[in-house]
């Protein structure tokens, strides 16, 4: 390199004497930060199609492992048959209020008292559980943030930071054990049902299977439709909170001009 200059040798290989040639000097090199296209930010990644079942057992892994799994979806079968028993000796108690119920009356109360310890049992340990799970993911994702080289921050626009480390971990905060719970709850009541209806009429097997086939064709249709909204309304998340941490950053200077009704237009037009 000579005054800003970039030495180069003459393009004929079979010269080995050939003097160095100044050309132009900015080193046109691909930036290796850059992508093909050669933009610097590169397009939000959203994947498609259905949610992979690794993703469950990360989950159940960060939140006590196997082992944690195993138990809090036994308590919710559990759960479900505490509650069906319960309401069994709850109709034999009603059925023997001429006579003597007592002693029914006894099952009754020892049925309750025990669903009630399990419902108890059960939401301390997902309430542990979910805590568990999101201070591991949040730290997971904090601790590759902080080893990440600075061309991901250059790549990466803060919008899209802030939209993981608030809404999309607040997702996993609030939303994704209550949405377990209340799958296994209904699963456990759906077999119970099952068993019960087919041990008391089994052609009934019969008319459930075209009701099966297109409970299957609309729930897929509408599976597919609300886990891609809901992936939409992530990604569209990042630009929102990118802009309003950009105009709190430049606030000065956006006074200083005078653009206050600008950045509000744009704030107005992402939302």
């Amino acid at each position: 390199i000579d005054g800003g200059r970039v030495a180069e040798r003459d393009a004929d290989p079979d010269d080995e004497r050939a003097e160095p040639r100044a050309s132009a000097g900015v080193d046109e090199r691909p930036d290796a930060r850059r992508g093909e296209d050669g933009k610097l930010t590169k397009e939000e990644h959203r994947t498609a199609g259905a949610v992979a079942l690794q993703l469950y057992w990360t989950y159940m892994r960060s939140a006590g492992g196997a082992s944690f799994a195993v138990v809090w979806a036994s308590l919710g079968g559990f759960v479900q048959a505490a509650s069906f028993t319960n309401r069994l000796y709850f109709g034999r108690w009603v059925a023997t209020t001429q006579g003597d119920g007592g002693g029914a009356f006894c099952l009754y109360a020892a049925t309750t008292a025990l669903f009630v310890a399990l419902v108890a049992l059960r939401a301390a340990l997902s309430a542990l559980g979910s805590w568990r799970a999101s201070s591991r993911i949040h730290d997971a994702m904090l601790a590759r943030l902080l080893a990440a080289p600075l061309a991901f921050f250059e790549r990466t626009p803060s919008g899209r930071l802030l939209n993981r480390f608030s809404s999309d971990l607040a997702s996993v905060d609030d939303e994704l054990m209550d949405e377990l719970y209340l799958f296994v709850d209904a699963s456990a009541s759906l077999v119970a049902v099952v068993v019960v209806v087919v041990a008391l009429v089994p052609l009934v097997v019969v008319a459930w299977v075209p009701v099966l086939l297109a409970t299957y064709r609309v729930a897929g249709r509408y599976l597919a439709t609300s886990r891609e909204l809901k992936r939409l309304d992530s990604t569209t998340r990042s630009p929102i909170y990118g802009g309003f941490s950009e105009a709190l950053d430049g606030l000065s200077t956006i006074r200083a001009f005078a653009r206050e009704a600008l950045e509000a237009g744009k704030h107005e037009k992402l939302l």
